[in-house]
Parts: structure tokens; sequence; C-alpha cells
């Protein structure tokens, strides 16, 4: 869907000014770049071409293009045939993951992901003179594991609450971790 009826898109060229063609960084893309007329200049395919367009209402759709020329008896293209794939709520995820991923990477504090079997699947790294001891690698422990048994009855009912509540809400929760053998901080 690129904003306009299928009825509305015939008879409109793809360099149609009403639709604004821009690279991912909101710059024009010239006529001559354009996945159509690449491929009519150079007689060869273009896969995963993309880019944004933007129509008369102000709304933008990234779409990733794939064409290729049919060519008549005499080798001449008598025409083209192209798929244009709608990849705007792909991209707009990957840019979210990228975000959360940079936050993770930067952040000045240990961040773990647990899924919901308690499996450790991320371990941020430890920045700076947060901490004076080498923590140990813990993606794909069971995060049970490596918690002071004092402590982990606590853990195991906090983490079965978070599971439970709405993922809007928080649950902040203390316990030693295991950093060495019998080593707990």
């Amino acid at each position: 869907n690129l904003g306009v009826e299928p009825a509305e898109a015939i008879g409109r060229t793809y360099g149609d000014p009403q639709w604004n063609i821009t690279n991912p960084d909101g710059e024009p893309i010239p006529d001559e770049e354009l996945p159509f007329q690449q491929v009519i200049d150079t007689g060869g395919s273009v896969k995963n071409y993309r880019h944004d367009i933007g129509n008369e209402d102000g709304t933008r759709r990234t779409i990733a293009v794939n064409g290729a020329p049919l060519f008549d008896d005499d080798g001449a293209i008598e025409s083209v045939v192209f798929s244009i794939d709608d990849i705007t709520e792909a991209t707009d995820r990957i840019q979210e993951l990228e975000r959360y991923e940079t936050f993770l990477e930067y952040s000045p504090d240990f961040i773990t992901v647990i899924d919901e079997s308690g499996i450790v699947q991320y371990q941020s790294q430890m920045h700076g003179d947060i901490v004076n001891f080498e923590l140990r690698r813990l993606v794909g422990a069971t995060y049970e594991e490596y918690i002071h048994p004092d402590d982990r009855e606590r853990v195991r009912s906090d983490f079965k609450r978070v599971l439970a509540s709405d993922p809007e809400e928080t649950t902040r929760t203390e316990f030693r971790l295991e950093v060495g053998s019998e080593e707990y901080r």
C-alpha cells in the first residue's frame, strides 16, 4: 500500500511529482538513479532497491523494489516487470531495535535479558570503572544458577511477578550474584 488506491495509481509514472521519492536520509533521488530508469537504461535487473516515497497527504512509506527487463525476439527491451513491497513497518522495527541496542551497549548499568523460561539471552558489558571485579558470562545459563542460595526464592518470586505483570510495570529486586568461585557481589 503506497497510500493510494490501485485505481488512483493507474496512469501515474514512477517519477510522478505527486510522489516524493527520496533515499532513506530524505534526499531526493535523481531520475536516472530510480530503479525503473536503471532497468531501462542498463537492461539489468534491480534487486531490493530501497527508498522512501511520500504522498501528497504527507504520509511516507519505505519500499523495496525488484525489477527485471523483458526482451523481445530481437533482444530489445520490450517491457519491464517490477514488484514493490511496502517494508515501512519492518524498517521502523529495525530502527527501534537499533535504538535499543545502542542504549544497551552504552548504558552505564549492567543489563541482562532473560526469557520467560529463565534463560539469559543477553548480557551487557560493564563499562568504565563501575565495578572492580570480572563478571562471568551468563548467556545461555539459567539466571538462578549464579544467584546466592539465600536469595533464590525471593528472586524467583519477583521473576514470576514480572512475568504476570503489565509490560510497562517495573520490579526492583536486589540479590547477590556469584562473580567467582563462591564469591558473591
